[in-house]
């Protein structure tokens, strides 16, 4: 009768001892961080994503832009007045005391092109966000040309700047003028490499640049130009 006594009071203290080694309440497994997946990560890079990030002011120097369909085109902005392409001009301006003028010359390979090119049009933007519009060379010196009264009984001429001029000094200069309109490049066909000529009427351009948009088949086409560095 002891022994049973004894054998069963070590059993309730053993069950009591294991029951004080478990705790009342389960134990909560540790959940790990959430990861952002690649796709949510793309989404928010997208959604924040602005073209003009990470370009700042561009300083003064070779430009360059693809247009999409075919070709290349580099510019120096500005382009100096000693290039031999804008040097007839530049004369021209100064033995006329016409106002100054910046000049851009853009280099056009579209040998491997499939539409024409045109570039009537490049616009810059300072920091402050103002606009320097750059046209075509026929667009801007059309006031260049001498005039004349057309006055049959004593017909009067004028030179660009306004001075009074003899017939002899009309002919020249509207010669000279008939030239220089005459020799300019307005269009680059596909598979052609040529140059193009535009100005901005000033010289009170910014050394420095937030964008330097470029229309390169006409209206509705405009592409941003790049340092080429």
């Amino acid at each position: 009768m002891k022994t049973k006594q004894l054998i069963t009071t070590l059993s309730i203290a053993a069950l009591t001892l294991t029951g004080c080694g478990n705790s009342d309440e389960p134990e909560t497994a540790t959940q790990p961080e959430p990861v952002e997946t690649a796709a949510e990560a793309t989404t928010e890079d997208t959604e924040d994503f602005n073209p003009m990030d990470g370009a700042g002011n561009m300083p003064a120097g070779t430009f360059e832009v693809y247009p999409e369909l075919g070709g290349h085109a580099t510019f120096e902005l500005p382009t100096d007045p000693g290039h031999e392409q804008v040097t007839p001009f530049e004369e021209y301006r100064q033995a006329n005391n016409l106002e100054p003028l910046t000049y851009l010359v853009i280099d056009i390979d579209n040998r491997d092109g499939s539409e024409m090119l045109k570039f009537p049009q490049v616009t810059l933007f300072d920091e402050p966000g103002n606009a320097y519009d750059f046209q075509h060379i026929d667009s801007i010196i059309t006031e260049w040309s001498p005039e004349r009264s057309w006055d049959m009984d004593d017909e009067e001429f004028w030179a660009p700047d306004g001075t009074t001029i003899s017939f002899e000094e009309y002919q020249n200069l509207e010669s000279q003028y008939t030239e220089l309109t005459e020799g300019v490049t307005s269009s680059v066909s596909a598979a052609e490499a040529n140059s193009i000529i535009l100005a901005y009427p000033g010289d009170d351009l910014p050394d420095e640049y937030t964008r330097v948009a470029t229309i390169t088949y006409g209206i509705g086409y405009e592409q941003d130009a790049y340092p080429t560095d």
